[in-house]
Parts: structure tokens; sequence; C-alpha cells
């Protein structure tokens, strides 16, 4: 009997030992699975690179700091990581227009994804609740969320933490690579609508814990348009004929030469063919050092920008110069003061923050009429409370306000009404 009891215990061991590498490999596959889609999504929808990966670590970690129990926890992450699965039945030309810009019947196109998400997921074994969470990611408490209009009381905490990582990820890397906002900004855009649209008590917690929330670093390529590219910029992938022939590999430095040659080639479609570039290279070509007095005439209308925050500097003059602007940037007030000491030829405009070392935009903006009355100043900021706005509206001077993150369409807008009124 002994010797059948200890061989019956060693057939459990060996059952339970087969049982827990089953489980592993089922875990594995579902895991690669999960990525796979993951990564088909992100192939389709240009701009969206890791925008699934880090949206998953952040509502995973979120998700533990609410108290969810370890298999909500999993079921967040998985379904954080696929949220925008759903993109792959959005046309790609579609998802390259500014969602702002949309019209009516566009925007229900898109509005569609989270739907289509739930029902590539909804049949797959072990998936139900995940799909569930996917469909649900674009839903707001005060019911102005779609696809399904829900109101608080019908949406998961679950639901509730991925809808707050999606946003977190997508303010700090919109689709268009324009990363104008810090940490702090993006805190502070989501605080914005908390309580309205996002659970205020899950923006608290993360604010409370963002030392603990992961890294979500920039990622090391972007993908751009041919007709997006700029000398300096640096191959991430080779770059082939339809033939297969590398024209230029990777590493490769591009110029004005290369990037014309790109252009007028047949085979880059310039609405369609995406070069990936090194972030790193793209920061580096959009340098923001301080500029002082004017530039060189380029036959191009000159923007000025002062900013205490150098991403934000760097955000406006890439995204100018590839509008066709030429941008001189400056650190401190004073700077830009000694610089319109001489008004350049061509400049229509100054942009500035309100709250900078030194000298507050209200007074910045008064000095700068003092001395050109007819200079028009458009203020970006993050601080635009009651207080800020009735300073700026007393200055009488100020020709627009932007709120931090602020619409590059928007911007470009102004600047384009600014270029048809005469030069300063």
């Amino acid at each position: 009997m002994k010797a059948r009891n200890e061989e019956l215990v060693q057939q459990i061991s060996g059952q339970e030992e087969q049982l827990a590498k089953a489980k592993d490999a089922i875990e594995f596959s579902f895991e690669r699975f999960s990525a796979l889609l993951g990564g088909i999504a992100e192939i389709h929808a240009p701009g969206v690179h890791g925008h699934g990966g880090r949206t998953g670590a952040i509502a995973r970690k979120l998700a533990e700091l609410a108290g969810l129990s370890a298999k909500e926890v999993e079921e967040v992450a998985q379904a954080a990581l696929l949220h925008d699965v759903g993109l792959v039945a959005v046309p790609s030309q579609l998802l390259r227009i500014p969602e702002n810009t949309l019209n009516l019947q566009e925007r229900k196109v898109l509005y569609r994804h989270p739907h289509i998400g739930y029902e590539l997921l909804k049949d797959v074994e072990g998936m139900e609740i995940v799909a569930g969470l996917v469909r649900g990611h674009h839903e707001a408490l005060d019911g102005s969320g779609y696809p399904d209009g829900l109101f608080a009381d019908d949406i998961s905490t679950a639901s509730r933490i991925i809808t707050i990582a999606d946003l977190y990820d997508s303010i700090l890397f919109p689709r268009n690579h324009l990363a104008v906002s810090s940490q702090v900004e993006t805190l502070a855009a989501l605080k914005q609508v908390a309580g309205k649209r996002i659970d205020a008590d899950l923006v608290q917690l993360l604010v409370d814990n963002i030392q603990d929330i992961p890294d979500v670093s920039c990622p090391e390529t972007v993908s751009l348009l041919v007709t997006q590219l700029l000398p300096e910029m640096i191959l991430a992938e080779a770059i082939k004929d339809t033939k297969g022939q590398v024209l230029y590999p990777p590493e490769t430095r591009l110029d004005r030469s290369i990037i014309t040659r790109l252009q007028g080639s047949r085979a880059m479609d310039s609405v369609s063919t995406r070069i990936e570039v090194l972030s790193q290279s793209l920061e580096a070509h959009d340098s923001s050092h301080v500029q002082n007095g004017p530039t060189a005439n380029s036959g191009r209308p000159l923007v000025f920008a002062v900013d205490d925050e150098p991403h934000v500097l760097q955000a406006l003059r890439r995204e100018l110069r590839r509008a066709g602007y030429d941008v001189n940037c400056f650190n401190a007030p004073q700077d830009l003061l000694d610089a319109l000491r001489q008004v350049p030829k061509g400049l229509i405009a100054v942009l500035c923050d309100f709250n900078m070392p030194g000298i507050k935009g209200d007074v910045l903006i008064k000095r700068i009429h003092r001395e050109n009355p007819k200079l028009p100043c458009i203020v970006i900021s993050g601080e635009t409370t009651r207080g800020n706005l009735k300073r700026l509206i007393e200055v009488g001077s100020v020709h627009s306000i932007l709120r931090k993150p602020w619409s590059k369409e928007k911007l470009l807008e102004l600047l384009a009404a600014l270029r048809k009124r005469p030069k300063v």
C-alpha cells in the first residue's frame, strides 16, 4: 500500500509539473498573441509606435495602485495593450488627419474602432472580458464618449483606468510626434477633465504615485512621411528601391540633396510612404539654442518664440519650420526684448509663455507693444487660469491665447491669417 501511495504521489507531482509547464506555455502564447495583435494595429496606424505597450504598462501599475485583484490587473494590462486594435479597420489615410479636423462622416468611421476591436476579440477564448474593456476605452463619465455613450455608473473601474492611461500617453506622445507636454503639463491636462470625462479619484491616484509609474520614454524611432523629412535626420532603417536594392543604409544622415531625390522618386508616395528616422536625430535637429538678434533674411515669414521650457521651443521650432516659417527661439524674455530692438524683416508674430522667470507674460507683452505696437503676440500657456486670463485681457494687445498642449492646426491657422496682414 505504501509503495502504491508513493507511486501515486509521484504521478500527481509529475502531472502538476506538466500542468505548470502547459500553463506557462499558454500564458506565453497568449502574451505573444496579444503583442502580435497590438503590433498589427501599430503598423496600420501611423504615428502610434509603442503607444499600446506604454499604455499597457501605465494601466497595469494604476490598476495595482487601485487595489484590483491580480486577475483584474492582467485583464486591464491586456486590454490596454490591445485597446486600439480596431484601428486596423479604419482607412490609414483617415488616421493621418487630425481628429479635430474630421468631418461628421469621418468621425463616425473613426469612432467605430472600439466596437471593431471588441468584435475581433470577443470570440477568442479567454479574451471575453478584455474585449469588453477594449470596447469601453473611449467612454466618458458625462456620457460624451463612444461607441455606446455610457455614463459613470455603467463604466467599470477597469475601463476608467485604461481611458486615463491611454489619454496620459496620447498627450505625452501625440500621433504627429509633437511632444509638446512635459509630465507635469500632462497631469495638469488630465486634472482639467477629471470628474467630467475621466475619474477624478484615479487621476489623483496617478498624480500621487507618479514616481511609481513606468517611464514612458520617447520611442527610439519615428515614422515620417517623405514630405516631413529634414536635413540632419538619421535613418533608422534602410531605404530600398522597388527591386529591394538598398538606396540608403541605416544611419544615413539626410541632407538636402538626398531628400530632394526621395521626394522626386516615383517609388516614394508622398501620402503613404513612411520613413523610419532616429528620434535622437530629430531632437538634435530641433535643438532650441537661443538666437539673439535678427536672422538672415530667407524670404520666409519669421516668428519669434520665447519659453523657459526647451521641449516647448523644440516642438514649436520643428513644426513651424516644416510649415514654411523661420523661427527664432529664446529661453529668457530679456533675450527676446534685446532681439526686438531691431525688428527683422518678415517678422509676423511673437509666441510667448505666460509664467516665465523674471518677467510675467502680461508684463512682457506690454514692453513689446511699447516699442512695437503693431506686432501680434500669441500666448501659449498651460496656466490659463481665470486670473491670468483677466491680466492678459487687461493688457489689451494680445492677439490670441492657446492652451498647452496646444493645437498645431490652430496655431498654423492663426499664423496664416497674420501673414495676410501688413508686415511690422
